[in-house]
């Protein structure tokens, strides 16, 4: 796994913990020889990432959509850029460059990036896995409603085979190696 998608927050002032959770993530990609891929914004957890995988000396792929481009939020970090048109071509985009992804606290954007990446798994399109990094319990509303769409027989158990969950720095960069 050479090149790792992430998703997260653009959002500032988010709790301490998380933009923690982020620096480690991105020390570690640095440092490991691996390639961040993300979506290009200088704010929130996305600047934290960028900024602590550069720091470490890692190589960073920024897929940008047009309206960051036009807003003037493009991360000074980044080694490659992809340019967008929009979100769901952010989405194609990082899906083809990445071979894992990782979700670290985000809003919609975050959920929809996610939900987009293991569909196109149940459907057959990858065998790329998506790992919640679950940092204070952020993913356990959503883990939750995932078992219990299992219980209710609407999402088949083959979603583990793209969904994983990891509660610490360490189970996550167990499955990243």
């Amino acid at each position: 796994m050479e090149k790792i998608g992430v998703f997260c927050s653009s959002k500032e002032n988010l709790p301490l913990r998380y933009r923690e959770a982020a620096q480690q993530l991105g020390t570690w990609i640095g440092k490991n020889n691996k390639i961040l891929v993300y979506g290009g914004n200088s704010c929130g957890l996305m600047e934290e990432i960028a900024r602590s995988t550069k720091s470490a000396n890692g190589r960073i792929y920024g897929v940008i959509p047009q309206k960051i481009s036009l807003l003037g939020t493009d991360s000074t970090y980044i080694d490659v850029s992809f340019h967008a048109q929009g979100l769901s071509d952010r989405k194609d985009i990082m899906l083809r460059e990445a071979d894992i992804f990782v979700a670290l606290p985000g809003g919609i954007g975050t959920l929809d990036e996610v939900f987009t990446i293991i569909s196109a798994g149940a459907f057959g399109q990858h065998n790329k896995k998506t790992i919640l990094f679950n940092i204070d319990g952020f993913w356990d509303d959503v883990i939750m409603l995932i078992k219990n769409l299992q219980k209710k027989k609407v999402v088949d158990d083959n979603i583990n085979r793209y969904l994983l969950v990891a509660n610490s720095l360490e189970q996550l960069t167990d499955l990243l190696a």
